[in-house]
């Protein structure tokens, strides 16, 4: 659906059926997130899904939106000013490693200062919420004080900062934190070196997924490049193998999911590809 809408002409009505099938009563989502099996609605999902709404420029007044802004209001935890990613769960259903929930697991993400804090906050900003006042100020304070504190994140961790930086209804101070501190973190955090993009990194693309990223001026010629990189990687089905694996873990479910991959032929149309964002 969000192919057909990029590429094709599609309807917006398409994204939104598609995105309803995983959502909750409770406004959440679930099952989004392809390492983490569980259909129990989180933080996780829900912000996979909000960011089909940015990506795609959808309309931010959808009921879809707003409830999972609603849920999220819900699901803050005033200790840590900030969200966590999933629920306790029992570990049952099929997931990856860094998914394994134990009595450690907040400590484990750190409270969630950089994961999902920022993403969040920006989306409490895009999308608007009466309930939210009080705590907008409060993580937006904690977001500016963490900010000189960072060198460098992990891929995720600054997809997060990045996600926010590119939310242009965020209030002056916030904006000026961002554009004096996020500038060095990204430099230091990203990979610029073809030789190294097989590897465990944060690649180009996965920071400035389009030319109209606020960032995408000071890295035009490696993101041009790790484009042409993720092109050659593709495979004869249409798919991209994944860059990682699940250690072992539940390894009937991650094959079958890697041979799911394997067998969806996408056919790409030239058209199609002459009219990539890229």
């Amino acid at each position: 659906a969000k192919y057909s809408f990029l590429f094709e002409g599609g309807s917006p009505d398409a994204v939104y059926d598609e995105l309803g099938e995983f959502r909750h009563a409770d406004g959440g989502f679930g099952a989004i997130e392809a390492d983490f099996g569980s259909n129990q609605p989180s933080v996780l999902s829900t912000t996979h899904a909000l960011q089909t709404f940015t990506e795609l420029e959808l309309d931010t007044s959808h009921q879809l939106a707003r409830e999972a802004l609603d849920f999220l209001v819900a699901s803050y935890v005033a200790e840590y000013k900030s969200w966590p990613l999933i629920a306790p769960h029992d570990n049952s259903q099929p997931h990856a490693p860094w998914w394994h929930y134990s009595e450690k697991f907040d400590e484990g993400w750190s409270f969630y200062r950089d994961n999902p804090r920022p993403e969040v906050l920006g989306y409490l900003y895009h999308f608007g919420s009466d309930l939210a006042a009080g705590i907008v100020e409060e993580v937006r304070d904690a977001v500016i004080e963490r900010l000189p504190e960072i060198e460098a994140l992990d891929v995720h961790d600054l997809a997060c900062y990045t996600r926010l930086f590119e939310i242009e209804s965020s209030p002056p101070e916030l904006a000026h934190a961002l554009g004096e501190h996020l500038p060095g973190i990204v430099d230091r955090s990203i990979e610029t070196d073809p030789a190294k993009w097989h590897t465990y990194c944060t690649t180009p693309l996965e920071i400035i997924p389009s030319p109209n990223s606020r960032l995408f001026d000071g890295y035009r010629d490696a993101v041009i490049e790790n484009l042409t990189f993720e092109i050659e990687a593709q495979a004869e089905s249409g798919c991209w193998e994944p860059a990682h694996n699940w250690n072992n873990t539940f390894p009937e479910a991650w094959e079958a999911a890697v041979h799911s991959s394997r067998q969806h032929r996408f056919q790409v149309s030239p058209a199609s590809r002459a009219g990539s964002p890229l």
